[in-house]
């Protein structure tokens, strides 16, 4: 609701409990003593009915729409937004732009980067030609209705701070200074939950990684006897692709899949040389490497002799 005194906007302030015609009306009977005793005109502008302080910056768009478009010169002592809503077509103050950037340094929890922007955009407009007191509280009431829609649920208790902000929109001067460090708390506060959240799945993301790593080194280990083994039937096993397991892989254990395959190939391949007669093709054969020569290969890579040099000296 906007009391307008002549053409002075001298009282303002938002009803948050319904505001309905048959309930406003009848108080204004008594406008006519204050207008005949003070020689003044009054004229009201009233918003839509809402509940609650998120719907607070619209109702004020709406009482302040009303009062600048001067529309009750025509003798009415009330007008309604509703109507002459289908006159106006509202538009938010903070462009898309602005939004968008606001937006992602919150998300990202970037509380430095977010209350720079905030407090250059109020510095933007308290340089700008369309300032005014009237036109800074609709503004300030945009970006933290803004941060509402989009954050509310990382607000947590920190609604006190909201409110306060809300209640400068009421008051006559809005204190640039108290603003600004509501807007930091309530910034501060957000960004604080959202780090808490991402470094939480990032804990999570790290621990399902390592899961993954493990189940792939177990599959490994049961299987490494099986002449087909293959970073890709590792894959399918786990349930990932081939480059996601690949890459995880790598950056957990610093090596390769193919190269934890033959290590463990060749691992498996000492034992059998120290604990069984067996020959040198037929070990080759149990750790899943068919060809003679290219399993004596990998055993000198690994070990620098070839497998019948290492029995002999077991």
């Amino acid at each position: 609701l906007a009391l307008k005194i002549s053409s002075f906007l001298v009282m303002d302030f938002y009803m948050s409990i319904p505001l309905y015609h048959t309930f406003f009306c009848p108080s204004i009977r008594g406008w006519g003593s204050i207008e005949l005793n003070f020689k003044v005109g009054i004229k009201a502008y009233v918003s839509k009915a809402y509940n609650g302080m998120n719907n607070l910056y619209e109702a004020y768009s709406q009482a302040l729409y009303c009062s600048e478009q001067n529309i009750a010169e025509n003798g009415e002592r009330i007008t309604f937004y509703e109507d002459i809503e289908g006159e106006r077509i509202c538009k938010p103050v903070l462009t898309a732009d602005d939004s968008n950037k606001l937006n992602n340094f919150i998300r990202t929890g970037d509380s430095q980067k977010a209350k720079m922007f905030v407090n250059a955009l109020i510095d933007s407009f308290l340089c700008s030609s369309q300032f005014s007191n009237e036109r800074l509280k609709y503004y300030i009431n945009d970006i933290i209705s803004h941060i509402l829609r989009n954050f509310s649920e990382d607000i947590g208790d920190n609604n006190n701070t909201v409110d306060d902000i809300y209640m400068f929109m009421v008051a006559g001067t809005v204190n640039i200074k108290s603003v600004r460090e509501k807007f930091n708390a309530v910034i501060d506060k957000i960004c604080e939950r959202i780090r808490a959240n991402i470094n939480e799945n990032e804990t999570g993301k790290t621990d399902k990684v390592t899961q993954l790593v493990e189940t792939a080194k177990s599959f490994i280990k049961q299987n490494y006897s099986n002449e087909d083994l293959s970073c890709d039937m590792i894959a399918r096993y786990c349930g990932v692709s081939n480059s996601y397991i690949s890459r995880i892989f790598k950056n957990n254990e610093n090596d390769g899949i193919l190269n934890y395959i033959n290590k463990t190939r060749i691992e498996n391949a000492k034992q059998l040389l120290k604990e069984s007669d067996k020959k040198i093709e037929d070990i080759a054969g149990d750790v899943g490497i068919i060809n003679v020569n290219t399993f004596i290969r990998l055993f000198k890579k690994y070990e620098g002799i070839t497998p019948g040099a290492y029995r002999r000296a077991m």
